[in-house]
């Protein structure tokens, strides 16, 4: 949509972490997120509430859950803790500091109830250091054969007609350094977030809500 409007873009696939990082030194225009607060059970806010040179625009949710190959055991009212001690299974993780590894390893710690519980599991899980940088490639790796299962958004297992288990609807958001929220190209992009041409479309890739504050600055 924004091609249309002459503007183009270069993706990096760096995680939520990095990216956030990339926004504090000013390298990168936008910066999606989604980072789950451990104390809070919040998404974002907590990590810029506090940033003095950065913006955060209210984006829209994914559905979060566990891609799975249809061909293994697991079924889609198989919990979590159930496939992370079957060593046959081999999962393809996602790379650190991305919101969807974090959630992850939250997950294993409420499963292990302890730390020293946590670094057995994670020891446990076939495939743990394994890493893929997108939920496509995840999906990807399952689809080919290459991994049984992993986390990963919801849209990404109806393209690839993997199997999927929801966990949990996370806030995907948008952080932008100040010194480039004024430009022309940041603000279109908040202009097109809030259309309903783009509403539609997310809606149709499934697995995907729209919040009401969508292009919204926070404090919302």
């Amino acid at each position: 949509m924004l091609r249309k409007k002459g503007i183009t873009s270069k993706v990096m696939h760096v995680g939520s972490m990095s990216g956030l990082e990339a926004a504090r030194r000013q390298e990168s225009d936008i910066s999606p997120t989604h980072l789950l607060d451990e104390k809070t059970g919040t998404y974002n806010i907590p990590f810029i509430k506090n940033e003095k040179n950065l913006v955060l625009i209210k984006g829209y949710k994914r559905r979060q859950g566990i891609l799975y190959r249809k061909d293994t055991w697991i079924k889609p009212d198989t919990k979590l803790s159930e496939i992370v001690h079957d060593k046959k299974l081999k999962i393809i993780n996602r790379n650190q500091g991305s919101g969807t590894r974090v959630l992850f390893d939250l997950l294993l710690k409420n499963i292990g109830k302890s730390e020293k519980e946590f670094e057995k599991i994670k020891q446990e899980i076939n495939g743990y250091n394994r890493e893929s940088k997108s939920h496509n490639a995840v999906a990807a790796s399952i689809a080919t054969l290459k991994a049984d299962w992993g986390i990963g958004i919801e849209s990404v297992a109806l393209k690839y007609g993997l199997g999927f288990i929801s966990i949990r609807d996370e806030e995907y958001d948008f952080c932008i350094p100040k010194t480039k929220f004024k430009t022309p190209a940041v603000q279109e992009f908040i202009k097109t977030i809030k259309s309903d041409e783009f509403k539609d479309k997310l809606l149709q890739l499934g697995g995907f809500m729209i919040s009401s504050d969508i292009g919204r600055e926070f404090p919302f």
